[in-house]
């Protein structure tokens, strides 16, 4: 017998054929379905499938009575509500490492951007704002032998360590343990942030993170400096005191 699955989105390049052999699969159709209507396609579900923009919790669940395991795509959990899966006895998976360099890749191309603006000059460009070049026109900043402090140094923070060695960069990292990485420096949050020419965010949100960067901690930063942050956006919130 296969097993009932309802997907609450569309994912990335569709479903694999030794998959849909293997389970009967329901939604998945573009953007998520009304409430209402996850309800009544969902309702024989075991397995629910979801990604990091679909709230999971009790309003979601009480209409899916079925399911016994969600299925995240991608790697934070913060989107679902833990304590209500403990209760309801439901598994939760998720899929640890699927965007380790995409994510750095992207962290890297905006550092870049950021330091030679880039997206400055091509919105320039395409409202015919250039006239002729200089010496200074659109020059941007130096990011070979700068100094970079990556905030939280996991999978992610790392794979940014590996991509910043190839531009000859210093760097700093804040986190809870030694991750032992050649290169590499730990060092306390508050004089990365002083210290850095570029901070690069990549911790989970979870309590301990929240407004981790808050306005306080965003104006210790040299002057001119870089922020990117490709974690969750509240780990870096100027809401924060």
């Amino acid at each position: 017998m296969k097993t009932k699955v309802y997907a609450i989105r569309a994912l990335p390049g569709g479903v694999p054929a030794e998959v849909t052999s293997l389970v009967e699969l329901r939604g998945g159709e573009g953007r998520p379905a009304p409430l209402e209507r996850i309800h009544v396609e969902g309702r024989e579900a075991e397995v629910l499938v979801v990604t990091y923009l679909d709230r999971v919790d009790d309003a979601l669940l009480s209409g899916l009575p079925s399911v016994r395991q969600v299925s995240s795509y991608g790697v934070g959990v913060n989107h679902v509500d833990l304590p209500a899966m403990v209760r309801r006895g439901i598994v939760v998976t998720n899929t640890p490492d699927v965007v380790t360099d995409a994510t750095a890749d992207l962290a890297m191309a905006l550092l870049l951007a950021a330091a030679r603006r880039v997206c400055e000059g091509d919105r320039l460009i395409r409202a015919g704002g250039w006239r002729e070049a200089g010496p200074e026109f659109l020059l941007g900043r130096q990011v070979t032998g700068k100094t970079l402090g990556i905030v939280g140094f996991g999978r992610i923070g790392q794979a940014m360590a590996r991509r910043a060695s190839g531009f000859g960069m210093r760097v700093l990292y804040s986190g809870p343990r030694d991750a032992g990485v050649p290169g590499a420096t730990r060092t306390d949050l508050d004089l990365l942030l002083a210290t850095s020419d570029f901070v690069s965010v990549h911790c989970p949100l979870t309590d301990a993170t929240r407004d981790l960067l808050s306005r306080e901690r965003i104006a210790r930063m040299k002057p001119g400096a870089t922020l990117i942050n490709t974690s969750r956006g509240p780990v870096a919130s100027v809401s924060g005191q």
